[in-house]
């Protein structure tokens, strides 16, 4: 078509402009994702001047947005070329006349289709691009727009479109509060294999809150959660196999580093923990400090937690040294009084015989009552002795629960054992009494066979299993072998290196319920090595399976059965795993360090101004606006040095809180004077002046610079909810799977097995919320209940979700199947929210 002079220039410059356009942003997928949002104006510019008859108005506006999407780019730096080129562009759509807005667009899309095509597909999102659309709408507070976007992704395939969805009918954001629909989101999107929504399952099933209360299909998920990685899943599971019953503790130890891995606090206190307890690796007490002391130093509270517990514990043992060596030496000083009285005695005894007789006979009763009877006891038991790496002793014959948890004995501990009875076994151990399993004891003779049979300290370390130890010393106790440096050991690298003597294959030979355990075992008299291969029956005791005299040198590279022959085919490597390899020069490297280090953060509440409103270092709350640090560094250079900082904001579900203008991958970038060798700064906060960035959870606060993480702490904020009041508390008795065995308000007797109580709540807004309750409970003596999860001063804690002005909610309960918990007498119960008593004490009286 025909057009003039004047607007054939526009056109030529704008396709020009555009082309420089596309060539720029197509050279990298950073420019790809950075400048998308220009790409996405311009082809809807080019779409409103696309249509038969567009008015002016419509062309101002667009023109209008698209000058207002490019000026949010201003501070892109590195792409001066694509701003240039759209400014340009809307620059001259600008200079237009109204009248020839329909030839322009005609005349343009003819000109270069294949560009103008390349804007115009912008325009239309793809599922990836929605998702990114629907979680900028969601921490915008926009979230009638993200329930609209998610939506959309999800019918356009976005598996990730699942979760968000969910979350948004969970909380009643954008869309009606509907949990069950939730729920039914959430399950959809596991089940096509989206790993949050398989850990919401799991969330969902285990407490019971809007669904029926599932443990076994709870367990699933969280196991399929943890093998696809989700960070919490691996946590949650690898405490799992801490349990006593489980104690997998290799492969416990295994998904908790995996979750640390993954910049999970919790995991990386529970690295500690496993070093303090021995699970799935030595017991090192100094090493558990050690991370412990680090990581409290990132302001890790779960390490603060286990520290502060290891320390009072290390203090009361201590105290408790200190009055047994009192009470020695009282004991000994009472002796020597004794003999002084009976010379003294002794002169006068045409006087005070009957006198003598009396504190002689006195004595001797008290000493029978008091220490004989105790201390020929304790002589005459037999000893037993700890296998396992760590063995819970409890103050009742119970397992699987928390509350009878009185500590840990270590590998090769002696056991003073009373009685043994119903696979417990009640001993006393370092001067306290209290059950342990008889699993996972042993008589002298056969420990001291097994603890001799570990030629090296990895040996022990492979072999962690007690039902694999177990089958050593089967093997050894049947072939009548001795043990020792004399006699046959096991030697072996340290668990990470493969090949190695020792493997656990999984064979398809009748014993599918556990892999199975080979090891090499060596003859130190004569250097012959055997090949044993064991499995396992349904309760874990070993089953010989097959054995066969092994090379002179080689590990374990692979165990294969012929079902049809009969047969297994065993595959050595060339070197012997406890032959030592010589040692290669190694060069020292002197790391250049950081000149800078960034000692501490802390953080305040403060309005757009900057005005303090809630002090650093204070408790922050969901209502606060703006997140504002105080960071305190340290650096080798003298003087001023300029330097440019990242920070990432990481909200408690993993993403990164981002804005219009974020950075790709941060929250924002700012550049900062660090003056002297040390000092603090305030980085710019974070926020808004409404106060509704923030939910209730740890968030993580990182700060980077030239792509090295310098610092990263967890900021815990609080759910801010407004006058909440609980008008009315009742008790009911519930089993471990929820099923009600004494009606609310009904009497509760001493066999309750677990305590649950529901309340009626009052609230002044009619909104959603998700809260964090805490729970005391006190026994009749003033005592509170608590077990080794127990938050510190609670029994227990829970998130509940309050919806509307009123209504009614149930609360967990607390106990133990056995239903020992509880004694005759009153019980006080309060609820807790963020420090302030919600409930007056309820008392609960069982008979």
């Amino acid at each position: 078509m025909a057009v003039d002079t004047k607007l054939a220039m526009h056109v030529q410059k704008c396709v020009k402009n555009l082309t420089s356009l596309k060539i720029t942003i197509s050279k990298s997928d950073d420019n790809e994702e950075k400048f998308f949002e220009i790409r996405k104006k311009v082809g809807e510019v080019l779409n409103s001047l696309s249509k038969s008859e567009p008015s002016e108005d419509e062309v101002i506006q667009a023109c209008s947005v698209l000058k207002d999407t490019v000026s949010d780019y201003n501070d892109a730096g590195d792409n001066l070329e694509i701003k240039n080129a759209a400014r340009g562009f809307a620059s001259i759509i600008g200079r237009i006349d109204s009248e020839k807005y329909k030839d322009f667009s005609i005349s343009l899309m003819e000109k270069d289709i294949e560009v103008i095509n390349f804007f115009v597909e912008s325009a239309k999102l793809s599922p990836d691009d929605l998702m990114r659309q629907a979680w900028n709408f969601y921490n915008e507070q926009r979230y009638d727009d993200a329930f609209r976007t998610v939506f959309e992704a999800k019918e356009k395939g976005s598996l990730f479109a699942y979760y968000l969805l969910a979350m948004l009918y969970q909380e009643g954001k954008g869309v009606s509060r509907n949990a069950q629909t939730a729920y039914s989101i959430f399950l959809e999107g596991a089940q096509k294999g989206e790993i949050s929504c398989q850990y919401q399952v799991y969330l969902y099933l285990l407490s019971g809150v809007d669904v029926q209360r599932n443990l076994e299909a709870a367990f699933k998920w969280l196991c399929i959660a943890a093998e696809n990685q989700h960070p919490l899943a691996m946590l949650e599971y690898g405490k799992f196999l801490c349990g006593e019953g489980v104690a997998e503790y290799d492969k416990a130890f295994e998904y908790i580093n995996k979750s640390a891995n993954a910049d999970v606090e919790e995991a990386k206190a529970w690295i500690g923990y496993c070093y303090e307890m021995g699970y799935g690796v030595l017991i090192d007490i100094q090493k558990a400090k050690n991370i412990y002391r680090q990581e409290m130093a990132n302001g890790n509270k779960y390490a603060t937690e286990f520290y502060d517990r290891l320390i009072a514990f290390e203090s009361q043992t201590a105290q408790q040294n200190r009055w047994t060596q009192e009470n020695n030496s009282s004991a000994q000083v009472n002796n020597q009084n004794t003999k002084k009285n009976e010379t003294d005695d002794t002169k006068g005894w045409g006087c005070g015989c009957l006198i003598l007789l009396a504190i002689l006979a006195g004595i001797l009763w008290a000493g029978y009552q008091f220490w004989y009877k105790d201390y020929k006891r304790d002589k005459d038991a037999p000893r037993t002795y700890v296998f396992a790496d760590n063995l819970f002793m409890r103050s009742t014959a119970v397992a699987d629960v928390e509350y009878n948890r009185l500590g840990t004995i270590p590998y090769g501990s002696e056991l003073i054992t009373y009685s043994e009875e119903n696979g417990w076994a009640y001993v006393k151990a370092n001067g306290e009494t209290g059950y342990v399993s008889k699993d996972f004891i042993l008589n002298a003779q056969d420990f001291q066979l097994l603890n001799g049979v570990w030629g090296n300290i990895d040996a022990k370390e492979v072999v962690a299993t007690s039902k694999c130890r177990l089958a050593v010393l089967d093997y050894l106790k049947s072939g009548n072998l001795k043990t020792g440096s004399t006699g046959w050991q096991i030697f072996t690298k340290q668990k990470e290196m493969k090949p190695n003597s020792v493997l656990f294959p999984r064979l398809n030979n009748g014993y599918d319920n556990f892999t199975e355990f080979a090891f090499i075992i060596k003859n130190n008299e004569n250097g012959s090595r055997k090949l044993v291969l064991y499995s396992f029956k349904e309760d874990e005791s070993p089953v010989f399976v097959y054995s066969e005299d092994a090379p002179e040198q080689g590990d374990i590279k692979s165990i294969s059965y012929n079902r049809w022959s009969n047969k297994y085919n065993v595959t050595y490597s060339r070197s012997n795993s406890y032959i030592t390899q010589p040692k290669k020069e190694v060069k020292n490297v002197v790391k250049q360090e950081s000149s800078l280090t960034i000692s501490s953060v802390a953080f305040a509440n403060t309005d757009y101004n900057r005005n303090i409103i809630t002090n650093y270092g204070q408790q922050l709350y969901t209502n606060m606006q703006y997140l504002q640090p105080k960071v305190f560094y340290k650096k080798s250079a003298v003087g001023t040095t300029k330097i440019k900082l990242q920070v990432k904001i990481i909200r408690p579900d993993g993403t990164v809180i981002r804005g219009k203008t974020s950075p790709v991958d941060y929250t924002f970038e700012q550049e900062v004077n660090l003056s002297g060798t040390n000092g603090y700064i305030e980085l710019m906060g974070w926020g808004n002046n409404e106060g509704g960035v923030y939910s209730e959870g740890d968030y993580k606060y990182e700060i980077w610079s030239e792509g090295k993480k310098l610092f990263s702490t967890i900021v815990y904020i609080k759910n801010k909810v407004d006058s909440i009041s609980i008008t009315a508390v009742s008790f009911a008795n519930v089993t471990y799977d929820g099923k009600t065995l004494n009606k609310y308000g009904e009497q509760l007797y001493c066999t309750t097995q677990y305590l649950q109580s529901r309340f009626h709540y009052t609230k002044k807004k009619d909104t959603t919320e998700q809260i964090t309750l805490q729970i005391k409970i006190f026994k009749p003596n003033g005592e509170m209940l608590s077990g080794s999860s127990s938050p510190k001063g609670f029994t227990f804690d829970q998130k509940v979700t309050l919806s509307g002005k009123s209504g009614t909610c149930t609360i967990l309960g607390w106990g133990n199947k056995s239903g020992t918990s509880y004694s005759v007498g009153n019980y006080r119960y309060e609820i807790w929210m963020n420090d302030n008593e919600l409930l007056s004490t309820s008392i609960v009286t069982f008979k």
